[in-house]
C-alpha cells in the first residue's frame, strides 16, 4: 500500500491542496477513456510525467489493479474531484476479498489469497467471458482462499451488459 503514499504526496503532481484534490490536465482520449486529470494520466498514459511515480512491479499488484479499475469506472461513470473516495473504497474492498495471515515467529503479514485473472473461450476460440477481454476494464478475477476453501468472483464489464 506504499504506492498510495506516492500518489498522495503533493510533490508527485497527482493531488494538491492537502485535501486530496486531483489535479486537472488537458483532456485527451486514450483507449476509450477520457484522460482529464493527472490521476487518469498516471493510470493510462505512459508518456505522462506522473506515470513513473508507480513502478512496474507495483502496477502488477492486485491492490493497484483494483484501485485502477475503481478509478476508471464504467463507460458512463462520473469521476471524483478528490482522491480519498477511491483510496478508501480500494482499501475496504481489498480487506473484504483478500485473506491474510501472520507469518510464523514474525509480526509480518502475508497474503494468503491467490488471485487469478481469467478469460473463458468458446470452442471457436473467441472470448465469451468477459466479452472483449482486450479492454483493460473487462475483467474477471477469481480470489481463492485455500484455508477457508472459498472462492470470490469479481467481474467488471466496461460499457455494456454482462450477457452469459
Amino acid at each position: 500500500m506504499k504506492f498510495f503514499d506516492k500518489i498522495l504526496d503533493e510533490n508527485g503532481g497527482i493531488v494538491r491542496g492537502g485535501k486530496g484534490h486531483i489535479m486537472q490536465c488537458i483532456e485527451e482520449l486514450a483507449d476509450e477513456f477520457y484522460i482529464n486529470d493527472n490521476l487518469r494520466a498516471l493510470l493510462l498514459d505512459p508518456s505522462h510525467k506522473c506515470y513513473n511515480i508507480i513502478s512496474a512491479s507495483e502496477r502488477e499488484q492486485f491492490i493497484f489493479l483494483l484501485f485502477k479499475h475503481l478509478c476508471l469506472g464504467g463507460k458512463w461513470c462520473q469521476n471524483e474531484d478528490v482522491i480519498n473516495p477511491y483510496i478508501d473504497l480500494t482499501k475496504e474492498l481489498y480487506k473484504d476479498i483478500i485473506s491474510v495471515e501472520r507469518t510464523t515467529g514474525e509480526h509480518a503479514i502475508a497474503v494468503r489469497s491467490l488471485v487469478l485473472k481469467v478469460v473463458a473461450y468458446g470452442s471457436d476460440g473467441e472470448a465469451i467471458f468477459p466479452k472483449n477481454p482486450h479492454n483493460i476494464q473487462n475483467v474477471a478475477y477469481l480470489i481463492i482462499d485455500p484455508f477457508k476453501r472459498q472462492v470470490i468472483v469479481l467481474v467488471h464489464q466496461f460499457g455494456g451488459t454482462l450477457n452469459l
